[in-house]
């Protein structure tokens, strides 16, 4: 069969299966994070193609933060704090610490958006874009695993319902071994877009997912919002919940999103507004409730060769007060398709639930301190751009950080450390095919820091990929490696540098997509990422227009 399909990929006497998209724009209005004409210092847009065997951890490949894998969770490790957002909506952080991605399968994500930019208690924002129907006709797929630990089922369908509405549904089950507690993470989850243009683009999407790890969680969660607007105007109506039956947690937070833009004698407006209610019942805590606004306006023009941008954020929570974000922005554009941009900024961070009552859960044993304080970030960054390729420059002068630190008794509890400093480079490089061969490349280097950082000192990650296409067929290998430099612990244990290396391909003819990977090669285990081990693992996609 193999030596089939390889004759058929290599033949040039080919046809177009491609559908016919659809007579009127398709509303991606959920785009919230990008401010207008003016370039951030850290911009990239990554389409998430058909392999979906690694799971939530090819969002981060070429970006430059590591993702942890921690069984039923996964920890994001950034030098700076980094929120997540689905469809332009912001996720509650405050009760949620940080967002779980293992709530949200790979499959329901069209693609994925990094940016710096000032949001709900974050200095970088990762938003996740889910699917919606592209085609006049019908399509659907089925997707499936072979061999390997790891066993993965998805249905996808999606119809353009008239020429100005359409339709998606998703199904998921998966099954993941972890290697750390030699137990599954089991997921079933359901994903539902319905969009219509008849007076102004809308779109309803809704998540549904339910993940069981053995005795340990048991969590279910669901996200429903309805965006409408175009370029100028837009605006998000959500509700987000998440339930866990073996730790007694239940959250519920509704919110609104909005943000405009208008141009007034050259001058680019950028108004947005968050507001949300968050309650959280806790299985030993209690009952807590918190809610937030937050106010951004930003100013943007241009004086060819120069954009200049200004602007503020307001942001105020119930139990933390007011806090007030200014921020300045620079891009010169240089020639054709290179430019330095600089931006220079404050921003504070405030205290989450578990910094200021702990937890009351015995496995994870942090206390609470009611005196916490919220961090302030002094923000520099200078930004090098070419093509898809960025090198950006950052330093923080951080007030207030906030660690947490392990005590006699063995359990955490959040504390300030007074003052410190942050210096670093991360970019992302992605180079023009040349005779198939192609590579892309993303990295972040801390140069100085006195503060105790969780994240590497030096981490990259690179991937050189050879593909050869035809009309009706693609072929595709690549060779994939990550190193992790040396970093530290909670608890201050250092951990020697490491490197990962993999391999995988796949074959498409038509509708069928033959995929292969080889994970850990050298089947690397360093102590502090207990659910990286060699495996090998294949996928089946096959889809069908009818």
């Amino acid at each position: 069969m193999f030596l089939w399909l390889f004759i058929l990929l290599t033949n040039n006497d080919s046809f177009n299966t491609d559908s016919i998209p659809v007579r009127d724009t398709v509303p991606y209005i959920t785009n919230f994070s990008k401010i207008g004409l003016l370039d951030t210092s850290l911009y990239q847009n990554q389409e998430i193609r058909y392999s979906y065997l690694k799971g939530f951890s090819r969002v981060m490949e070429y970006t430059p933060f590591l993702l942890k894998d921690k069984g039923y969770e996964f920890e994001l490790l950034t030098p700076y704090p980094v929120c997540f957002l689905i469809n332009g909506h912001t996720l509650d952080h405050y009760f949620l610490k940080d967002f779980n991605p293992y709530l949200i399968p790979l499959n329901f994500i069209k693609s994925v958006s990094f940016i710096k930019e000032y949001t709900n208690s974050g200095i970088g924002v990762l938003d996740l874009v889910t699917k919606i129907n592209n085609f006049d006709q019908p399509y659907s797929y089925l997707y499936f695993t072979l061999l390997g630990p790891n066993t993965i089922y998805n249905i996808d369908f999606t119809r353009a319902l008239t020429n100005f509405s359409g339709i998606y549904l998703s199904g998921l089950y998966s099954r993941r071994y972890k290697w750390s507690e030699r137990t599954y993470l089991r997921t079933n989850s359901g994903y539902i877009n319905i969009y219509d243009n008849h007076l102004i683009p809308g779109r309803v999407d809704m998540i549904f997912s339910e993940n069981d790890y053995d005795t340990l969680a048991d969590i279910e969660f669901n996200d429903i919002a309805l965006t409408l607007g175009d370029d100028f105007y837009k605006t998000a109506v959500f509700r987000t919940y998440k339930r866990d039956y073996i730790k007694g947690d239940r959250l519920i937070t509704y919110g609104v999103n909005q943000k405009a833009l208008f141009i007034i004698r050259g001058f680019e407006n950028v108004l947005k507004l968050y507001v949300l209610d968050s309650n959280y019942k806790t299985g030993g805590l209690g009952t807590f409730r918190q809610r937030g606004l937050s106010f951004s306006h930003r100013v943007n023009h241009k004086f060819e060769p120069l954009k200049i941008g200004l602007g503020y954020q307001l942001e105020h929570r119930s139990d933390a007060g007011l806090v007030f974000n200014p921020q300045v922005a620079l891009t010169w554009l240089i020639f054709n398709e290179f430019q330095i941009s600089g931006s220079f900024g404050l921003f504070h961070i405030m205290p989450d639930f578990t910094s200021r009552y702990g937890s009351d859960h015995q496995w994870e044993d942090i206390i609470g301190n009611p005196l916490i304080k919220g961090e302030e970030h002094l923000q520099k960054e200078f930004c090098l751009h070419f093509r898809n390729s960025k090198l950006n420059l950052y330093h923080y002068n951080i007030k207030n950080y906030i660690f947490y630190q392990m005590d006699s008794a063995h359990c955490y509890s959040a504390i300030n450390i007074g003052e410190g400093e942050i210096g670093g480079v991360e970019g992302f490089f992605t180079t023009p095919p040349f005779k198939n061969l192609s590579a892309r490349a993303a990295f972040n280097f801390i140069a100085m820091s006195d503060l105790p950082l969780l994240f590497p000192d030096a981490s990259m990650k690179l991937e050189l990929n050879w593909e050869r296409r035809t009309v009706r067929s693609v072929m595709e290998f690549f060779i994939r490696s990550e190193f992790i430099g040396p970093r530290n612990d909670q608890s201050g244990v250092s951990y020697e540098p490491f490197l990962i290396a993999s391999a995988g391909g796949c074959l498409r003819f038509l509708t069928l997509t033959l995929g292969i990977s080889f994970d850990n090669i050298f089947d690397t285990k360093p102590v502090d990422f207990p659910n990286l081990n060699r495996h090998f693992g294949m996928e089946v996609m096959w889809e069908f227009w009818d």
